[in-house]
């Protein structure tokens, strides 16, 4: 039953693709309310697992925002992957092991840090993060105003581990 319900079911969800598709081409960006990529997801049940893992991203940044407000170490330690991978908004790049003993010596103590405008994309077992970040440290007084960061997190035996971040600040306008 299971192979006669996809032979029936493969070409309607290609139908249902090309139609989309062609709406997409022929409609205006309001008008669509569902890409041929969402209706693949759907019908293969991959957006109930995107959907699922972009809480666990979402759980996991906040989280990070809070380590940056705590000096929390600790929380970085257990997220990082081992072969994590900073460049801070100065541009230098750092490791795990450097980034993890700055946070340790206490280097840096930040009053506020919080993440918005946040969007996440899945690519198999990576999602990318992109988001601004509004912070102000209390440790190095260049390090105030509005940044960029790209994140970087990989599934790795079922758990998201973040493997890299790249920091810019935003140019005052």
């Amino acid at each position: 039953m299971t192979r006669s319900l996809s032979k029936v079911l493969a070409p309607l969800f290609f139908v249902i693709c090309f139609t989309a598709g062609s709406l997409a081409q022929s409609a205006s960006p309001e008008a669509i309310t569902a890409s041929p990529i969402a209706l693949a997801q759907a019908a293969s049940g991959k957006a109930h697992k995107t959907g699922k893992a972009e809480q666990q991203i979402r759980r996991l940044m906040a989280e990070l925002d809070e380590a940056h407000r705590r000096s929390d170490a600790t929380a970085f330690d257990r997220i990082w992957a081992d072969d994590y991978v900073l460049t801070d908004w100065r541009g230098v790049v750092k490791n795990r092991t450097e980034a993890l003993a700055e946070w340790r010596a206490g280097e840096h103590q930040y009053e506020s840090y919080q993440s918005d405008d946040m969007r996440i994309r899945f690519y198999g077992d990576t999602a990318i993060v992109t988001a601004r970040v509004i912070r102000k440290s209390g440790s190095d007084a260049e390090n105030i105003g509005r940044f960029r960061h790209t994140r970087v997190f990989v599934r790795q035996n079922g758990r998201w581990r973040l493997v890299a971040t790249q920091v810019t600040r935003i140019a005052q306008q």
